[in-house]
């Protein structure tokens, strides 16, 4: 595991251990590592959210699938929380 040096105002220092030690973490490293892993899966999501659209639009293009069908596939997604 390679060690990430991270300077933080104390105020943000202090907030830190104060979630770590409210949220049951050993320390704030564990918290951290938890938030970066956190970060990267939203950033995927996001990645593989914006390709699927990407393939939608080009079905759009093709003629294989309407706008309106588009936006019904968009809103549903909304829906279940998958935006």
């Amino acid at each position: 595991m390679e060690r990430l040096g991270v300077k933080v105002p104390e105020g943000q220092k202090e907030k830190l251990e104060e979630i770590a030690d409210e949220g049951g973490y050993p320390n704030r490293s564990e918290l951290v590592r938890e938030m970066i892993r956190d970060l990267i899966k939203q950033n995927q999501m996001t990645e593989e959210r914006a390709n699927k659209l990407k393939e939608k639009v080009r079905h759009v293009k093709q003629g294989e699938m309407s706008v309106d069908d588009l936006k019904k596939h968009e809103e549903f997604l909304d829906e279940l929380g998958e935006a």
